[in-house]
């Protein structure tokens, strides 16, 4: 599970996954990259 716990009254969890192997595919690296953008902009911190 890839999660943001940065904000003091929410725990955002961007994406989870069962993972299979050792690496994390860049695919699941980028789709939390970008809900966290998401969260980020819809939070007015941009």
């Amino acid at each position: 599970m890839i999660y943001l716990a940065s904000f003091p009254e929410a725990v955002y969890i961007l994406h989870a996954f069962q993972k299979k192997s050792q690496v994390t595919a860049r695919k699941d690296i980028d789709l939390a990259k970008a809900r966290y953008q998401t969260v980020v902009a819809k939070r007015g911190l941009l």
